[in-house]
């Protein structure tokens, strides 16, 4: 329920979320003797902009699993959502640290905090390498457009918001402020009004 808010196909954002939330409550109630599944807690709490549990829970799934890469993901989400980006970017580079195969999504997420925290020229890097192993990466295009723009590069950034519309040609900004929710609400203005201007007049 989850992924398709995360990979924007969802009829309903706001069901899928809510399907999530049982789906993780019928499971502890199966399991009483296990711990609730905090990181997928913290992951609903973020899109549910809930941003104290989202990083509550992430910090006891931590806490609960101190080597498991992902649940450092989910509070790395937790923290840059909520706008602590440099707490964030430790998280996520521990969980890099701990999956040394690099999946896409943690290097996606650290360069999301990166570009929150002002620090471009990381995120672009970043982006750059997942493009390296995927050249269809569409958040990674998403992103490329923002930091490209924030940066400075209008010609870099007008090309990747042309292959966001070539991946997404029903792209939209509303949609995308939906499965991205973050409390920096100067930082998400200025990313929506530079993103979207990228990619509507390229």
């Amino acid at each position: 329920y989850l992924d398709e808010v995360w990979f924007n196909i969802a009829k309903s954002p706001e069901k899928s979320i809510e399907q999530a939330e049982q789906a993780a409550q019928k499971c502890t109630t199966l399991t009483p003797d296990q711990p609730p599944p905090y990181g997928l807690l913290s992951q609903i709490s973020v899109l549910k902009k809930d941003w104290d549990n989202a990083i509550l829970y992430g910090e006891k799934a931590v806490e609960l699993r101190p080597n498991e890469s992902g649940f450092y993901l989910s509070l790395g989400m937790a923290q840059r959502s909520a706008g602590r980006y440099e707490e964030a970017n430790a998280s996520l580079e521990t969980a890099l640290r701990l999956n040394p195969l690099r999946p896409l999504p943690y290097i996606n997420n650290l360069a999301w905090s990166c570009l929150g925290n002002k620090q471009y020229e990381k995120a672009i890097l970043l982006w750059t390498e997942s493009l390296e192993r995927n050249p269809d990466y569409l958040f990674a295009f998403q992103g490329l457009t923002a930091a490209y723009e924030l940066s400075g590069n209008k010609e870099k950034a007008r090309w990747a918001a042309e292959n966001v519309m070539r991946l997404s040609p029903k792209f939209s900004i509303a949609r995308m402020e939906k499965v991205f929710p973050i409390r920096d609400e100067a930082f998400g203005k200025r990313y929506a009004a530079d993103t979207g201007f990228m990619v509507f007049n390229h």
